[in-house]
């Protein structure tokens, strides 16, 4: 009997690279997506930084200049996290795409190696029957003879 060739293994070849690409790509938009939400935390962090040294100027004599210089500072930051909180959202829908077009790759590829393991389970069956035809009609040969000496 011939060796086993599944017909479909180019196509679960491409499909297999296919697959990693979107992987890859998963990677990629989930690393920017962490770097942009790590963007917003820190300016939140500097904003309740901010408000605090605000309450410590409350208990002490200060000057008005600073004390308008931080709450600009505190408007500044977080008109810069509106910003980064649309970049965030832009960043999840990428990354969302992204898992989706994965998953949509790996059902692809899982649905061919299913279709590999049926056909080789037939060409395994078929080859252990060939086999086992073989084995039999040797037994048989070997008993006529025996049979035919006695």
């Amino acid at each position: 009997m011939k060796n086993f060739k599944f017909k479909f293994s180019s196509i679960l070849k491409l499909r297999r690279n296919l697959e990693f690409q979107s992987l890859r790509e998963l990677g990629f938009s989930k690393k920017n997506y962490q770097i942009e939400f790590d963007k917003k935390i820190q300016d939140q962090e500097s904003v309740k930084k901010s408000f605090m040294r605000i309450e410590k100027f409350e208990n002490h004599l200060i000057h008005f200049r600073d004390y308008e210089l931080e709450k600009n500072y505190i408007q500044l930051i977080q008109d810069n996290i509106s910003k980064i909180e649309k970049n965030v959202q832009s960043a999840k829908e990428v990354f969302i795409q992204n898992l989706k077009n994965y998953n949509l790759a790996k059902k692809k590829v899982h649905m061919l190696e299913f279709f590999f393991n049926q056909f080789y389970q037939k060409y395994r069956k078929e080859f252990k029957a060939q086999e086992q035809r073989k084995l039999d009609d040797i037994h048989l040969i070997q008993f006529i003879r025996q049979k035919g000496k006695i």
